[in-house]
């Protein structure tokens, strides 16, 4: 069976075809992603959609505004926790979520915590402080 990375062709998804496919580039055997799609569709690979990356353990599933500039949040695996935002951290880019109205706009957008205009949360570095202290206090 062939194998991909060390993963059956069964399991390859479109981020390890464009992981091969960037570094392949370098060396000459794929020179174009028109090329990476074509040896994929010759290969007649099954390929995961990218929403299957998503699943996992920290994958946001269910977020809550708690309080002022207090979240929880509950991820794909169960882990769950409060994100806390101190002031001394609502500046530059976050300085929008000192307006309560604002902060309550809160939402999912494919496991990530997000709030309009592309604002968001790494939910790996959330997921990581909340399995460890059971929050994650942004300083």
């Amino acid at each position: 069976m062939h194998k991909h990375r060390g993963k059956s062709k069964t399991n390859v998804t479109a981020i390890d075809l464009l992981a091969d496919e960037a570094k392949s580039a370098t060396d000459g055997s794929i020179a174009s992603i028109d090329e990476a799609i074509e040896f994929v569709n010759e290969s007649n690979l099954r390929i995961a959609p990218l929403e299957s990356h998503l699943r996992e353990a920290w994958r946001v599933v269910e977020v809550q505004v708690i309080g002022n500039l207090s979240l929880q949040v509950r991820f794909a695996d169960g882990v769950q926790g409060m994100v806390r935002f101190e002031p001394t951290h609502l500046t530059g880019v976050f300085e929008v979520l000192n307006d309560p109205a604002f902060f309550n706009q809160v939402r999912l957008d494919t496991g990530v915590v997000t709030w309009p205009g592309e604002l968001d949360l790494a939910p790996d570095a959330m997921y990581d402080e909340i399995k460890a202290h059971g929050e994650w206090v942004l300083r």
